[in-house]
Order: C-alpha cells, then structure tokens, then sequence
C-alpha cells in the first residue's frame, strides 16, 4: 500500500459492529481499509496483498469486498490489474 497513516488501532462504528452479515473478517478489512482512507481519500491495495495481510486466499478478499460494497460500507472507485482502489462510503 502506498497511502502513509500513522495507525494507533481502529475504532469500529456500531452499524458495523452490530451488522449480522459481516463476519470478523470482514469488520477487520474493512478496519484496514478504514485506516488508509482519511480526509475522503481513497486506499490502493491489490487482494493479494489484502489476503497476506490477513491470511487468507484472494477469493475470500474478492467476496469480502463485494459484500462490503453490496452493504454500501465501501465503494469502488477503480480496479486496474488487480490493485484495488476503494473508498470508505459517508
């Protein structure tokens, strides 16, 4: 990931926390994400860098971030070879 943070931990918002459809996993990428996007910028991360960070396949990265946009927590701003370029929905 390129964008710089100075990350101290991640606050989770209740409509996240309490949404029966997101698994840890899924509040988790959506915390990272979360972290690399302030002030309305977005975050540029490939899925195979996500499912290293988390230990897990590029699949479930791939279906995580659709569930994440199908609930309208994040939304695609691009996808260009595989980098994904996401951004938290206000």
């Amino acid at each position: 990931m390129e964008n710089q943070r100075a990350f101290k931990g991640i606050w989770i918002p209740a409509h996240i926390w309490e949404n029966p459809k997101l698994s840890g996993l899924h509040i988790k990428i959506w915390g990272e994400i979360d972290s690399f996007t302030h002030s309305g910028s977005s975050c540029f991360a490939t899925n195979n860098w996500i499912a290293k960070k988390f230990n897990c396949s590029t699949r479930t990265v791939q279906r995580i971030i659709d569930l994440l946009v199908k609930e309208n927590l994040i939304q695609y701003d691009s996808i260009k070879n595989d980098e994904l370029m996401v951004g938290l929905k206000k």
